[in-house]
């Protein structure tokens, strides 16, 4: 049950985020840029869009499917890893 939330609220928050960028992109696209002479009311189309949420609903999915994973792993072999700032530290 706590997985299927997690989905549940995954899918609506993408959905919303989606909405919102294509409200922005209307606005952009017809109302702003072209009073300044930039016309993309032709070449950018709604696809592009679309094919940005099926990106980011995969990276999200990808991102919910291996936290049980990230979860599983000890944090003393997190500290071994090389990554970032992680080398710097010192295991406790």
């Amino acid at each position: 049950m706590k997985h299927l939330k997690g989905l549940g609220l995954l899918l609506i928050s993408n959905l919303l985020i989606g909405i919102a960028l294509y409200v922005a992109f209307l606005i952009l696209a017809y109302g702003i840029l072209p009073m300044f002479g930039i016309d993309l009311r032709a070449s950018a189309t709604g696809m592009i869009l679309l094919y940005a949420l099926i990106l980011g609903f995969g990276g999200a999915f990808i991102s919910l499917a291996s936290a049980p994973i990230r979860r599983s792993i000890p944090p003393q072999v997190l500290s071994r890893i090389p990554f970032g700032n992680r080398m710097a530290a010192k295991p406790r």
